[in-house]
C-alpha cells in the first residue's frame, strides 16, 4: 500500500492540487453521472495520496477510503445504470449556464481569499479543502436528483476524513466515517430507483381482437383517464413477483353458484304466465268455473 501512494505522490505538489481542482469543476460542468463518479474516485485518490504525503496519514488508512469510495461509486453506478431516465436529471439547466456559475464562485473565492484553517493542514491544502466545499454547495443548488446530491455529500466526506485523522487520530473515527459513507450511498441507491421517469400510455380498449392476456406488464399507478407505464422494466425479483400474481389469478376457475342457491328467476314472456298457459286461458277457465 505504501508504494502504491508512494506511485502518487505527485497530487501533494502544486499540479496535483490543480489537478483535482479541474477535475471537481470539470463534474459541475458536464453534469454527467459517468464522469461525476468517476471524478469523485480521482479525487478521492488524489486526496489520500495527499494526506499520506503531507499529513502523516497511514497508507492503511488511506487505502480503505479509497475502497470505500469505490464500493460506493459501483453501488451508485448500479443504480444508475437501471435508471436511464430520470424526472430530475436534467434540473441543472445547460453548461453556459454551469459554467457561469463555476466562474463566478472561484473568482469570487480568490477575490475575498477565504480559507478556512484546518489544524495540521497546509495552507494549500486548506485552500482545496475550501474548494470541495464550494462545489459541494453548488452542486446541492443546481439540482435536487439524488445522485448529484450524494456526489456532493462524498465530495464533502473526504476532506473530513483527513481533518478528522489529523485531529483525532483513532481508527474508529476513521471507520465511523466510512461506514457513513456506505449509509449515505445505500439511501441514495434507493432513492435514484425510485426517481424513474414514467411514460404515459392509454389501456387498450377490450374487443373480440384485444383479449385481457395481451395486457403489458408494467402497468403503473392507474389514474381515472389514462395508465401510466413505466418505461423501464422492474427489477427481477419484483417482476417475477407481479408474474407470478398474474398466473395465479387467471388460472383461478370462475366461481360457482352455491349448492342450496335458488336458479335465477327466467324472464316471462310476453302475456305468459307460468305453467306456460297464456291471460286469455287463465280467464276463460275462471269463467267456466
Amino acid at each position: 500500500m505504501e508504494q502504491l501512494f508512494a506511485g502518487l505522490d505527485f497530487f501533494a505538489t502544486e499540479t496535483g492540487v490543480l489537478i483535482i481542482m479541474a477535475v471537481i469543476g470539470l463534474m459541475i460542468l458536464t453534469w454527467d453521472w459517468r464522469v461525476a463518479l468517476a471524478g469523485l474516485v480521482v479525487v478521492q485518490t488524489g486526496v489520500a495520496a495527499m494526506g499520506v504525503a503531507r499529513t502523516g496519514l497511514p497508507a492503511q488508512w488511506a487505502g480503505v477510503q479509497v475502497a470505500v469510495m469505490l464500493i460506493a461509486a459501483a453501488m451508485l453506478a448500479i443504480s444508475a445504470v437501471q435508471t436511464p431516465t430520470s424526472r430530475s436529471l436534467r434540473q441543472a439547466g445547460n453548461w453556459p449556464l454551469r459554467t457561469l456559475a463555476v466562474v463566478l464562485i472561484y473568482l469570487a473565492w480568490r477575490t475575498i481569499d477565504v480559507t478556512i484553517p484546518v489544524p495540521g493542514i497546509a495552507p494549500d491544502m486548506a485552500g482545496l479543502f475550501t474548494w470541495l466545499g464550494l462545489a459541494m454547495l453548488l452542486m446541492l443548488g443546481l439540482s435536487d436528483n439524488p445522485l448529484f446530491s450524494v456526489v456532493a455529500l462524498l465530495l464533502w466526506f473526504i476532506p473530513a476524513q483527513v481533518a478528522v485523522a489529523g485531529i483525532v487520530p483513532h481508527p474508529s473515527i476513521f471507520a465511523l466515517i466510512g461506514g457513513l459513507e456506505l449509509l449515505v450511498t445505500l439511501t441514495a441507491s434507493y432513492l435514484i430507483l425510485v426517481d424513474r421517469l414514467p411514460a404515459a400510455a392509454r389501456r387498450p380498449v377490450m374487443t373480440d381482437v384485444v383479449f385481457p392476456d395481451q395486457e403489458p406488464k408494467d402497468w403503473g399507478v392507474t389514474d381515472d383517464a389514462e395508465e401510466v407505464v413505466d418505461a423501464l422494466p422492474l427489477p427481477g425479483f419484483v417482476q417475477d413477483m407481479v408474474d407470478s400474481g398474474r398466473a395465479a389469478r387467471r388460472s383461478q376457475p370462475p366461481a360457482l353458484p352455491a349448492p342450496n342457491s335458488a336458479a335465477p328467476a327466467l324472464p316471462l314472456p310476453p302475456g305468459g304466465s307460468e305453467n306456460g298457459e297464456t291471460i286469455s286461458e287463465q280467464t276463460a277457465a275462471k269463467e267456466q268455473g
